[in-house]
């Protein structure tokens, strides 16, 4: 593998952005293929480096807007391993995983989606509501009402065949006014 490579450049380049971006695309590059052939950890484990990788290289860089959105689609890939952890019943694997994304880019509020989700079915429901809370009046990054991505959320869950009591009352808190 290319990644001991692309770490020895970094220790020996510390002030060169490039090891580090080659870090980052190789990181990535190992989580998209561990990924397709189901290794949810290993994928995982891939992304963060990415993500570190792609921290150190904008810190080298200042300014460089692709180093920040590299960082973004790192947090992105980051979150599509916890949501898949969440469907497979992986709760705390998922909240982990969530866990280490967030520092990074707390602007993400839909990896507070699957946070709720693992908090539910780890029956820990009043967690879970105070997250889904915390975004009243938001939109996600994909410019929808946080309060409809919520209700969307809770009916994917649903039709996955992932139930929880709990849903009914989100769906009340969250629904429409009339």
């Amino acid at each position: 593998e290319a990644a001991p490579i692309a770490e020895g450049l970094l220790r020996a380049r510390p002030e060169d952005a490039g090891p580090a971006r080659l870090a980052g695309m190789i990181g990535r590059a190992l989580g998209e293929t561990r990924l397709a052939n189901g290794d949810r950890d290993g994928a995982l484990v891939a992304f963060l480096a990415a993500r570190d990788a792609d921290v150190a290289a904008a810190a080298r860089a200042s300014g460089d807007a692709e180093a920040s959105g590299r960082v973004k689609g790192d947090v992105d890939r980051i979150g599509v391993v916890a949501n898949a952890l969440l469907l497979a019943g992986a709760y705390d694997a998922a909240l982990a995983a969530i866990d280490r994304a967030t520092p990074v880019a707390p602007e993400q509020n839909w990896l507070d989606l699957v946070r709720a989700a693992a908090l539910m079915f780890r029956d820990r429901t009043p967690e879970a509501l105070a997250v889904l809370d915390r975004h009243r009046g938001e939109t996600t990054g994909a410019g929808t009402p946080w309060e409809s991505e919520v209700l969307a959320s809770v009916a994917r869950l649903k039709a996955k065949g992932m139930i929880h009591p709990f849903m009914a009352e989100i769906e009340a808190a969250f629904a429409p006014a009339r």
